[in-house]
């Protein structure tokens, strides 16, 4: 079941700081495995997975597989204002704590699954 995305139901989500920090990756990355976000967000795959189910319920990121490793990205067809809203709020976020050290952690895990894969 996938609810209605508006502009209070973004806030809302974006307003847990484990969302938040999830999205800002996902927004700067083409996809990431669940497993690369868990190393880096430092979180029980359990916890983090409730947290991506929020932001898939409401279509802000999508689900997929490659292989048998589950990946995260931002629906590609978000509407204009979700994605402006989203690049203003990563954007002025990107060079505070804990989103510089999120980044850090993400350029430093050793074997990334894919690194050269683009994902349409």
């Amino acid at each position: 079941m996938t609810m209605h995305l508006t502009t209070e139901t973004l806030l809302r989500l974006l307003a847990d700081d484990i969302r938040l920090r999830c999205v800002s990756l996902l927004c700067s990355e083409d996809g990431l495995s669940l497993t690369e976000l868990t190393h880096v967000l430092r979180l029980p795959q359990a916890k983090l997975h409730r947290h991506l189910s929020c932001l898939q319920l409401v279509n802000v990121i999508t689900r997929y597989e490659i292989g048998y490793v589950t990946h995260f990205r931002m629906t590609p067809d978000l509407p204009a204002w979700a994605k402006e809203m989203l690049y203003a709020i990563t954007l002025s976020i990107a060079q505070t704590n804990p989103f510089i050290g999120d980044r850090i952690a993400l350029s430093q895990l050793p074997n990334r699954c894919w690194p050269d894969v683009r994902y349409a």
